[in-house]
């Protein structure tokens, strides 16, 4: 598998549709397991006042709804439409005068997918922008984008008992065994609770186990 890789968002256009909401997986896909992308909207500039992702994915992807960070006061929506492999998470209020990640967006794909292999080539943000408090559009570096494999701690592209190894010895001896890279230390925070805990091992393992379907 192909090591995930940053990408920053470099659109102009708006969108505007119906959204249809979803939330989970499928519950005719219960049985079947799933690899988790994590993907980080980052504020890589100050002042953001409204941002717009427009996200399309190969529909083999299911995707779960957007979730905000506290660095978004305002209103936040985010819903798409499976069907058609599109999804929006839109933001505006007040101007957010730090770096940051403001969202999260987790999205599932069957571990026997030829998709993970180079995950990017299945997802695109196109008609994704950012604007100050004036309306004024801001540069396409103001805001990042970036997906990582949850559960990836040691960053080879696959999951697998290793990476729960890693995180115990990194709970236990972080000098010895550093995560310092900031891909994987998103990645090793299974949970998504924004700390590297023994739950996150543990959640490895139960779904190397297959006793969990994804994270």
């Amino acid at each position: 598998m192909k090591k995930l890789r940053s990408k920053i968002v470099a659109v102009f256009a708006t969108c505007a549709c119906a959204i249809q909401m979803f939330s989970t997986i499928s519950a005719n896909a219960a049985n079947e397991q799933f690899n988790t992308y994590r993907v980080y909207y980052d504020a890589a500039k100050t002042g953001i006042a409204e941002f717009n992702i427009e996200l399309r994915y190969d529909t083999n992807i299911k995707v779960l709804r957007s979730e905000a960070t506290s660095l978004c006061q305002g209103t936040f929506m985010s819903g798409g439409n499976q069907d058609k492999g599109i999804y929006f998470t839109n933001y505006k209020g007040e101007p957010i005068m730090q770096t940051g990640t403001l969202a999260t967006e987790d999205m599932f794909v069957p571990v026997n997918s030829e998709i993970n292999d180079d995950f990017y080539r299945y997802i695109s943000f196109d008609g994704s922008y950012a604007k100050d408090s004036s309306g004024k559009q801001m540069t396409s570096a103001s805001l990042k984008i970036e997906a990582v494999l949850v559960g990836d701690s040691n960053g080879d592209g696959k999951i697998d008992m290793s990476d729960a190894v890693l995180i115990q010895q990194y709970i236990t001896n972080p000098a010895q065994y550093p995560i310092d890279d900031e891909n994987r230390r998103r990645a090793a925070d299974v949970d998504g609770d924004g700390v590297i805990t023994t739950n996150d091992a543990d959640m490895i393992q139960r779904f190397k186990l297959e006793l969990i379907s994804h994270f």
